[in-house]
């Protein structure tokens, strides 16, 4: 699990799952439909992407999107259920 405590994390994150997936810049734009330039930009500044965005390339890398709710304990948590 990779927390993101802040929007510029994100792209840290992104790019590390990327390079371990063995996928270039350019491969992960193709994937995605846009250009190698797009995916650089996101992983130097993702704080202007979409969470959509966001969950598309995660989907992409095979990774996907937690929310947690640090406020609620672990016990409240654990039995909920969508």
């Amino acid at each position: 699990m990779f927390p993101i405590l802040d929007p510029h994390a994100a792209g840290a994150v992104l790019r590390g799952l990327r390079q371990s997936r063995g996928l270039t810049q350019a491969e992960l734009g193709r994937r995605l439909g846009v250009s190698k330039g797009r995916i650089s930009a996101i992983e130097r500044d993702p704080a202007g992407v979409s969470l959509a965005q966001i969950q598309h390339i995660a989907t992409i890398l095979g990774a996907r999107l937690v929310l947690d709710d640090r406020s609620a304990s672990h016990e409240a948590t654990s039995d909920a259920e969508w």
